[in-house]
Formats: structure tokens, C-alpha cells, sequence
């Protein structure tokens, strides 16, 4: 299966045109926890799972859409999961065997892979063939750019390797393929970021060889060809390292050895639903509850360390619950985004319902603030 993502536009004429085929392995997620569940049914339809997870809010409507149940009556709890790296953020057989058994039996039961088995089903990201081929004009700006993934996703479709060949650069014509080989083995997954490492393996590695071809500094290369002014200062300390500024020049001529230092450029987009968080007063302070899940990133204290700065408490004075897809809407763990690039936002309304703070300690009913960043918002209950 093909996937094409062409520009219309025609390349410039080239004066460098560097060429590669590159090939990386099938790798394995093997998280330290396995792929887990515990089912339990409270009559015909209502039912609790605890599940290793990356997104509990997400399964629960998974969950409650293949067994035709209503969402609210479908709980998914996962208080701490020991690592996912994307292998987690669908629904997977652990989950369904769990909830079959348990509705047959009428009891509940726990289903987990062993680690033989969680290696060979519990993810992994596809190996791939990617075929570069870079052009610039005579001052060394980009103008073309081509690229083909072959990807062994298993009996999965889907990848979208040379899509992200489209991220970083600036917006040269680019002819963009995926190709998925369908094979009877286990379907692949995401893994820190679907596509994304393969991707930047294979373009990266050929801006490399441009910056020798050209006799250029590879930073200085896409220091230019980067249009994000954010970025400057980052490339600049860069240049600054000594590690880098006292490097090992690229051989004149190939060998079969060498040690040096490397360079590569990584930018990645994420875009999903608003996180939300709900304040509630207790006699200790504050608790703050949201459905997004810790798998190791430390979920909770940031939480609590962002509410506690608002309202000018101890952190130990805010009791963060997560973890329970009945709470607030969370953010799935992906993306690098769980903790404070997404929790920080839904913490702003705070401020409008810090002046509320000492009334309502003494019961004077709720407040909920308004809209913000991402449309988050936050609610204290008495």
C-alpha cells in the first residue's frame, strides 16, 4: 500500500544532490511493566478495568464502543504504569481477553503477558527502508526533496514515515512517499513519536553527507535552512560546546572507523483535546484531580507543584488524583506533553478563583473559572 504527499511545485536546478539508502532494524518497546489488565462486571453493563495505559480517558470510550455499552458506565483506572512509549495509547488484547473472560465467568480476572509474549505482541516500531535524495542551489539552500519509506508494520497500515520529512525544513518541493509491506507478523505501533526517529535518522544522516560534500559545518547547515527564530539561540549554544567546537573533522577520504561528534536537528507536532482540572477544598488544602495518567513522567507532582504555586501553598498541601477516567479530561501520556506544557495552561483559571480562596475555606460555595489557554478551565467545590 502506497501513500503519496507530492508538492506540485518544480525543484530549482541543483548543484548538490546527495543520495542515500538507509535501513533501520524493528524495535521493541518492552516496557518495564508488561501489558496488563483487571476486568470486573457490576451487572450487564457496567464495568471497571484497571489497565496499563497511556490514555485512560480514551479507553474508556474505546472500551465502552466495541462492547456497546454507554461510556458513563464504563470505568478505566491506571493509578501508575511502569512505562508505554506509545505501545499503550490504543486498546489492546490484554484489555479484551480481560473483559470477555470476566463477563463469561462472571468474576473478575487479571490477563497480562508474560515477557516472551509482550515482546513479541506488545509493540513495536517497524522497521524501515528510506530511500533520500536532497537538492540544493549553488548558495546551499534547499530545493528539493524526495523520500521513500518501505515500512514492515506487521498486519498494520499506516506508517508515516516520510511524512515527517515535511516537519523541520523550510518549504522546498518535496515528494513524499510511504509504502506499508503487510506481513502475519504483530502489528506495529507508535514509539516515541509514530515515525518520527526512522525519519530524522534518514534525513538527518543526508544532511550530514551534503555539509561534507559542500565542505560546510553541519550545524551551520540547518542553523540556516531552520526558519524558527526560537531556535537560534539553541543552535548557538550548540556551536559553543566544546564537544562540538573541538571535534574530529570527517575524514578526507572514507574509512572503516572513526570516533567524532554528530549533529541532528528534531522537531515534532502533537495536537489533541484540552486538558482540564478540578480544584477542590479540603481541610489539608487543595485537591486536584485530572484524568491523564502517570507512566513515569511525573504526572502528579507536577500537578501538584503548579497548583501549589498559584495559590501560594506547599506543595505538600495539594493532594493530586489521576489516574480514573471519570475525572476532568486529561491529556493521553504521548507526545512529550503530559506534564507542564499541558497541565501549566489548565491552572490559569486558578488565578480568578484565588480571590475566592478564603471565603471559600469558610464554605461560601463554588468558583469556576473562565475560559484559557487550550480552553482549559478549573473548578473549586466546597
Amino acid at each position: 500500500m502506497t501513500r503519496p504527499t507530492a508538492r506540485s511545485k518544480k525543484p530549482a536546478a541543483s548543484a548538490w544532490s546527495p543520495r542515500a539508502a538507509l535501513r533501520t532494524q524493528v524495535q521493541c518497546h518492552t516496557a518495564l511493566e508488561p501489558h496488563a489488565a483487571v476486568a470486573a462486571w457490576d451487572g450487564p453493563d457496567r464495568l471497571t478495568v484497571y489497565l496499563s495505559t497511556q490514555s485512560v480517558q480514551m479507553m474508556a470510550h474505546d472500551i465502552a464502543e466495541r462492547f456497546e455499552l454507554r461510556e458513563e458506565n464504563v470505568r478505566v483506572v491506571a493509578e501508575h504504569v511502569g512505562g508505554g512509549f506509545g505501545a499503550k495509547a490504543t486498546l489492546g488484547p490484554e484489555a479484551i481477553v480481560a473483559i470477555e473472560l470476566a463477563r463469561t465467568t462472571g468474576a473478575p480476572v487479571r490477563y497480562a503477558l508474560e515477557r516472551g509474549a509482550e515482546i513479541m505482541l506488545g509493540g513495536n516500531r517497524p522497521g524501515a527502508t528510506i530511500e533520500v535524495a536532497l537538492a540544493t542551489d549553488k548558495a546551499g539552500e534547499m530545493v528539493g526533496l524526495r523520500a521513500k519509506s518501505t515500512s514492515t508494520a506487521g498486519v498494520a497500515v499506516g506508517t508515516v514515515t516520510s511524512v515527517m520529512f515535511r516537519i523541520i525544513y523550510p518549504d522546498a518541493p518535496r515528494d513524499l512517499q510511504d509504502e506499508d509491506v503487510v506481513t502475519h507478523a504483530p502489528a506495529g505501533k507508535p514509539f516515541r513519536g509514530p515515525g518520527g526517529p526512522p525519519a530524522v535518522f534518514a534525513l538527518e544522516s543526508t544532511v550530514d553527507e551534503l555539509a561534507h560534500l559542500r565542505g560546510e559545518d553541519p550545524l551551520a547547515v540547518r542553523k540556516r535552512w531552520d526558519p524558527n527564530p526560537a531556535r537560534k539561540p539553541l543552535y548557538a549554544w550548540a556551536e559553543g560546546i566544546p564537544a562540538w567546537r573541538d571535534r574530529g573533522r570527517w575524514p578526507a577520504t572514507r574509512v572503516a572507523s572513526a570516533a567524532g561528534s554528530g549533529s541532528r536537528a528534531r522537531r515534532f507536532a502533537f495536537a489533541g483535546p484540552s486538558t482540564r482540572l478540578q480544584l477542590e477544598i479540603t481541610a489539608d488544602g487543595l485537591l486536584a484531580s485530572c484524568s491523564t495518567q502517570d507512566i513515569g513522567n511525573g504526572s502528579r507532582s507536577s500537578i501538584a507543584n503548579l497548583v501549589s504555586h498559584r495559590f501560594d501553598l506547599r506543595p505538600t498541601q495539594v493532594e493530586a488524583r489521576i489516574g480514573d477516567s471519570r475525572y476532568v479530561h486529561g491529556l493521553m501520556a504521548g507526545g512529550s506533553r503530559s506534564t507542564r506544557r499541558s497541565q501549566a495552561p489548565a491552572t490559569t483559571p486558578a488565578i480568578s478563583c484565588k480571590t475566592s480562596w478564603s471565603s471559600s475555606r469558610r464554605g461560601a460555595g463554588t468558583c469556576v473559572g473562565p475560559s484559557a489557554t487550550r480552553r482549559a478551565s478549573a473548578t473549586m467545590a466546597v
